[in-house]
Order: C-alpha cells, then sequence, then structure tokens
C-alpha cells in the first residue's frame, strides 16, 4: 500500500514522471533494438504483399484485355459479315450490274419501238 499512497501525492507523480525521463534514453535504445527485428519483419512481409498484389493485378489485367480483344475481333467479324451480306462482291456485282444495265437497255428499246408504232 506504500507505492499507492506515494503515487497518490503530488511528490509522487513528480518523483514517477522525473523517473522515466532519467530512464529514457537507457530504455529507448534497448527497445529499439529489439523491436528492429520486429519492425523488418512486418515490412518485409508488407513488400512482399505489395510486390504479389502487383503481379496478381497485372494478370487479371491482362486476362482482361485478351477477352476484350476477343469480344471485338467477334464484333469486326460479324459487322464484316453483315456488310457482305449487303455488298455483292466479285463476280456477283458484275453480274448484277450487267443484268440492270440489260434491263434498262430492253426497256430502253421497248420505249422506242412504241413510240414508232
Amino acid at each position: 500500500m506504500a507505492f499507492t499512497d506515494l503515487i497518490k501525492g503530488q511528490a509522487g507523480r513528480i518523483s514517477i514522471v522525473l523517473t522515466v525521463v532519467a530512464l529514457a534514453p537507457v530504455v529507448l535504445p534497448l527497445v529499439a533494438r529489439a523491436a528492429r527485428p520486429a519492425v523488418r519483419a512486418v515490412l518485409k512481409a508488407g513488400v512482399i504483399a505489395y510486390e504479389k498484389g502487383r503481379e496478381t493485378l497485372a494478370e487479371g489485367r491482362e486476362m482482361v484485355n485478351d477477352v476484350v480483344a476477343e469480344v471485338r475481333a467477334e464484333l469486326e467479324e460479324k459487322h464484316a459479315a453483315q456488310v457482305g451480306e449487303l455488298l455483292p462482291t466479285g463476280d456477283e456485282a458484275g453480274m448484277e450490274i450487267s443484268a440492270s444495265a440489260v434491263e434498262r437497255s430492253e426497256e430502253a428499246a421497248a420505249g422506242e419501238l412504241k413510240k414508232t408504232a
């Protein structure tokens, strides 16, 4: 009980503060030396976790970019197929133009025959 009585008084509080201040230069370096390996271990684990997270995010980003590229290729292929259906290509285009030209010339000839008849 004597210690608690000492702390209760003003002089007791002052003596505790003075003791802590006097021992701080001795105790703090000891605590710092003892805590250094623990601090290093925590920082090392943090750096390893950070690097692993960066790798995981890079792999995820690459996977998303691959999927986006596949989707774009599919859309371009679908668009090209739709355009190909609408626009004739190659010999079909020439045949359609020739057929329409023949039809027009036949209509023109029929029109002239009507005028002369």
